[in-house]
């Protein structure tokens, strides 16, 4: 997964202020082997779950991530559109979608080393919107998953694109 990623085409913004997007990760304590300092700049929430805002809209930001990730030869294995399955409860919510993506080439290393982990496999980001209007793209950390299933740090790379991949969708970057 640690391929270069080489989107092409454009793709406007919904009227948000453009420029870069912050990052949340955890402001909760740390677990002792998660030395202080290590989290990115500007990261909150809860420990172990990473967001990111967005200045496309739920369906952007979606359409841009699955360029990106299809362009890193990954399959694609599931597009959750919750907002729309409520609709079609006769429920209603603001937009939020689960893009589910990965390869068996780096996934099954994973597994085979921890099987635990599977319950966290494929990767997965949620792209949802929140009261005030902003778009959020949120995953797990690929440290936390390390932590909680004792996975080999050799084989953390196998799940450590999943930033670059994110921080494109969310660019100004043209893609697809």
């Amino acid at each position: 997964m640690a391929d270069a990623v080489n989107g092409k085409g454009s793709a406007g913004p919904t009227g948000k202020q453009p420029g870069p997007a912050p990052t949340t990760k955890s402001t909760a304590p740390a677990p002792t082997s998660h030395p202080a300092g290590s989290l990115p700049p500007a990261v909150t929430a809860i420990y172990g779950l990473v967001r990111q805002q967005s200045q496309y809209s739920v369906a952007e930001t979606t359409r841009r991530l699955t360029v990106l990730v299809r362009s890193r030869g990954l399959q694609i294995f599931g597009d959750i559109d919750f907002a729309g399955d409520a609709g079609r409860a006769g429920l209603s919510m603001r937009p939020m979608r689960q893009l589910v993506f990965g390869h068996p080439r780096s996934g099954t290393p994973l597994i085979l080393a921890a099987p635990t982990v599977a319950l966290d496999l494929p990767l997965r980001v949620l792209i949802f919107e929140d009261a005030s209007g902003v778009v959020w793209l949120a995953y797990n950390d690929a440290e936390y998953l390390r932590e909680r299933h004792q996975l080999p740090d050799a084989l953390l790379a196998n799940i450590g694109a999943l930033p670059e991949l994110v921080t494109r969708a969310v660019s100004t970057e043209t893609v697809g």
